[in-house]
């Protein structure tokens, strides 16, 4: 199948505000299919005022971190970067998809004289025991296996 009219989750942030990130995702037992689309109203969380964001992909099966992948780093013209990258991580076999775990971080990108790190500006969960909305869109997006599923999710803020 393809990705087409990407969901949108609410993402809280480190700051007062909240952005929005475009996600496609959809889950058969074989595969993961994940869109990073773009996102809207990201805040910039250093002190320098800029935004270098990219996403950051975990896939976990139980407690088993299985892939981990990340986007390039976007230019955040009026805090709303784009991607639109994707990406197909097979699953192991007689994987139960209730056992799976999606997480996509953004980040913002930091480079100093001495070293690149970043901060972590918001999380979206998708699993059978993520919090909030997190877990009705994974059930409804396993339920529709294969198919890409359009919901809003919100997230609780980070600590």
């Amino acid at each position: 199948g393809r990705f087409s009219a990407p969901s949108k989750a609410v993402v809280s942030t480190q700051s007062t505000g909240f952005g929005a990130i475009q996600l496609a995702v959809s889950v058969t037992t074989e595969a993961l299919r994940i869109g990073i689309i773009k996102a809207e109203g990201l805040i910039p969380v250093d002190m320098s005022g800029t935004l270098e964001p990219y996403c950051r992909i975990l896939v976990h099966i139980g407690s088993e971190l299985v892939h981990k992948k990340k986007t390039c780093i976007a230019e955040a013209i009026n805090r709303s970067p784009v991607w639109e990258e994707f990406f197909t991580l097979d699953l192991p076999a007689k994987t139960l998809l209730c056992d799976v775990s999606l997480t996509i971080e953004i980040r913002d990108h930091l480079k100093n004289s001495r070293s690149t790190s970043y901060l972590l500006m918001g999380r979206v969960i998708l699993s059978n025991s993520a919090p909030g909305h997190g877990q009705t869109h994974w059930e409804h997006i396993c339920s529709q296996r294969g198919k890409l599923i359009n919901s809003q999710n919100i997230f609780k803020k980070l600590v």
